[in-house]
């Protein structure tokens, strides 16, 4: 960020404010005021209109929770950093409820610090971007794995085969196993699944495929791992293009935590031909 943020301190305790506001001024921010609970809290936040407020949270509840909730009733677009000295789930749930961007426990760790109100910082800032418009909505995307060999025959599909069923047993992701070997595809037969439909078939009706439709060209495995499997005649793999496959794995990606891609070993000759480049 270009302009120093700044940054209000909320705490009755003077002492100890007076040590946050040298940290803080330390870390590089600029200190703006300092207040107690109430209504001083309250017109200072109003009248300064902060990046950041700072703000103390102990037991009795009743004034500071009742300060958190009016500052973040009049000021909703504010962030606010509370800390405390005690870590118990109740006060850490009140305090999110009446309106805190993120709960730190005492003694603060300047770098803790730091972080925290540069990442509430960096939220207000996309949250105002995707208000104007500036920003895509985002999109949801799950993690990309391809599995390769330096030469065929080493077992990449079985690691692949592995991994998928590993994850989606084990770890409890939606997994989908995508066979992209161009000559020798054979999840299938290691994974002893029929093959109605494949990765071909899919990048044919991609325009016409949604959440829904995409299960019919999916195969579930046993183990609860979607199988798109490679197609069983070679010409099949002469219409596919490489967008065809950015398309479909960027569907997948959509719709699964994970998507492993089975690849092919690289090799002088074969008798299938490569995917053809999208022009």
């Amino acid at each position: 960020m270009a302009r120093v943020p700044q940054v209000i301190v909320i705490d009755p305790d003077r002492e100890s404010s007076a040590e946050i506001q040298k940290t803080l001024t330390m870390l590089g921010f600029s200190v703006a005021g300092a207040a107690g609970y109430g209504v001083e809290a309250f017109t200072l936040a109003f009248q300064l209109r902060p990046d950041v407020m700072l703000m103390r949270i102990e037991e009795p509840l009743v004034r500071p929770v009742q300060t958190l909730s009016r500052i973040n009733d009049g000021l909703p677009d504010l962030p606010i950093v509370v800390f405390s000295t005690e870590a118990n789930i109740r006060l850490m749930r009140q305090s999110m409820v009446s309106g805190a961007s993120d709960y730190l426990q005492e003694p603060l760790n300047p770098e803790e610090l730091e972080a925290s109100i540069i990442k509430v910082l960096e939220r207000k800032e996309r949250e105002g971007m995707r208000r104007r418009g500036e920003l895509d909505d985002p999109i949801p995307q799950g993690t990309i794995i391809t599995v390769f060999g330096a030469k065929g025959g080493i077992g990449k599909t079985t690691i692949s085969s592995n991994l998928a069923v590993a994850l989606a047993g084990e770890a409890h992701q939606s997994v989908a196993l995508v066979d992209m070997d161009t000559r020798f595809g054979d999840v299938a037969i290691t994974m002893d699944i029929p093959v109605e439909r494949s990765i071909a078939d899919l990048a044919r009706n991609l325009d016409n495929v949604d959440r829904q439709s995409l299960k019919e060209y999916l195969v579930e495995h046993e183990s609860g791992v979607h199988i798109l499997p490679a197609p069983t005649r070679p010409s099949d793999w002469r219409n596919l293009t490489a967008r065809h496959v950015r398309d479909v794995v960027d569907v997948l990606a959509q719709t699964h935590d994970f998507v492993i891609l089975d690849t092919r070993a690289p090799s002088m000759k074969s008798s299938r031909p490569p995917l053809r480049s999208a022009r």
